[in-house]
């Protein structure tokens, strides 16, 4: 269960995002303002599926290009989110920067949080003994649903589909993909359709939204997408077979949490952030 009310959140990892700056010159006419449209739907979403510990979203800003570069605005926040005191997200703007001539893109720099630890511990898999489950059962059999939540990773025991997923009763708002470059999972988050727009959305679930995006990735794309080490045939090897091998819930209940503990399709559970709703008597 989603919890969209403002929290005080607690990260077991804390740090400053590393911002990219961005330039107040005014940029020339964009000579392809279709293209460059086009580029922000692929690179960006490339960027949120290799970044699943961070949201990403649009900016304002349209892309420019100027000089064989196209400069991608984008919006991101935290996972989980934080939240100012007129309960809006805090995001930060970071550039993607496109080099058209060469096909290559740059990688805008990232404060480690506690969910990116947690993310880098699901690929090492450090969480499958029978010990580490039962210390996150106990961590999360000690709060309760009125004053805690808690965004979890679960490693399944074996890559299932969306159908299979829904049949054992699992879901969650971001599903994992394999490992990524960064020693991190790929993960497409549900938001994605919306920030792309997407027919059907929010009704869309997110291996066919991640589907459709894949549909999209055309060939001038494959060596810029190499930049981050990402192979357009493995993505749509991906897509096709519609196997999803983890979940990641973010603002859940504790007790949501423990359900992923104790299902046999799952082989491990990994707690990335505990959040104090309200404070505790």
């Amino acid at each position: 269960m989603k919890i969209n009310s403002a929290i005080r959140t607690f990260y077991l990892v804390t740090g400053v995002l590393l911002l990219v700056t961005t330039s107040a010159c005014e940029s020339p006419a964009d000579p392809n303002p279709k293209e460059s449209e086009r580029q922000r739907a692929v690179y960006g979403m490339a960027w949120s599926l290799i970044n699943p510990d961070y949201g990403v979203g649009f900016a304002d800003r349209p892309p420019t290009r100027q000089d064989g570069m196209t400069t991608i605005p984008l919006t991101v926040s935290r996972i989980p989110g934080e939240f100012t005191e007129a309960d809006t997200p805090v995001r930060q703007s970071v550039d993607v920067q496109v080099n058209n001539i060469v096909g290559e893109l740059s990688v805008p720099s990232l404060e480690r949080t506690g969910t990116t630890l947690a993310l880098e511990r699901y690929v090492a898999g450090t969480g499958r003994s029978p010990q580490a489950k039962r210390e996150v059962e106990r961590m999360l059999t000690g709060l309760d649903d009125k004053h805690f939540a808690v965004t979890v990773l679960a490693e399944l025991t074996e890559p299932m589909t969306e159908d299979d997923l829904e049949r054992q009763g699992l879901s969650a708002s971001t599903i994992l993909l394999g490992q990524g470059a960064a020693k991190k999972p790929l993960g497409w988050k549900q938001e994605n359709c919306e920030v792309l727009k997407t027919a059907d959305c929010p009704d869309v679930s997110p291996m066919r939204s991640f589907r459709s995006w894949v549909a999209t990735i055309g060939p001038p794309d494959a060596k810029a997408l190499r930049s981050w080490r990402l192979s357009a045939d493995s993505l749509r090897s991906i897509a096709n077979s519609g196997k999803i091998s983890g979940l990641m819930d973010d603002l859940t209940m504790p007790s949501a949490a423990l359900a992923y503990i104790r299902s046999s399709h799952v082989r491990a559970v990994y707690l990335a952030a505990i959040l104090l709703r309200q404070p505790v008597p």
